[in-house]
């Protein structure tokens, strides 16, 4: 089996930086949109990003010749791991950025997303 390359990782690195910048921004960085609060907006933020976090971390498999239960377990283990830094990702905001704080649902929003993630690359990335 020919392994993945460094390479090939390397947007969804920097899409993970992306992340981690946004979700370290101090709170009075992010703009104050009252109407997104009415709607869950920061949910459906964390719900998206967290997908799209999975989808590109799994897309380097959908050219590689892993087979599908090899696909399946590196997909989750991407999901299991994404899930574990959306819970690190609330902490360092609770400790560690000014006017941000811990959410449980953020960290269920992540979840979800990470989840739908890993449905779209079962789904979009097994072997043919």
């Amino acid at each position: 089996m020919k392994p993945l390359s460094f390479k090939q990782f390397l947007p969804a690195i920097a899409f993970l930086a992306f992340t981690f910048f946004l979700f370290t921004l101090p709170g009075q960085e992010l703009p104050d949109l009252s109407w997104a609060a009415k709607i869950n907006f920061d949910k459906m933020v964390h719900l998206g990003l967290f997908t799209i976090l999975v989808f590109v971390f799994s897309y380097p498999f959908k050219k590689s010749t892993h087979n599908n239960a090899q696909r399946k377990k590196w997909f989750l283990y991407i999901t299991l791991i994404s899930i574990i830094y959306g819970v690190i990702i609330e902490i360092i905001q609770k400790y560690f950025v000014v006017n941000r704080s811990y959410d449980i649902v953020d960290i269920t929003a992540d979840t979800l997303g990470a989840s739908i993630g890993y449905i779209i690359a079962m789904f979009l990335f097994k072997a043919k």
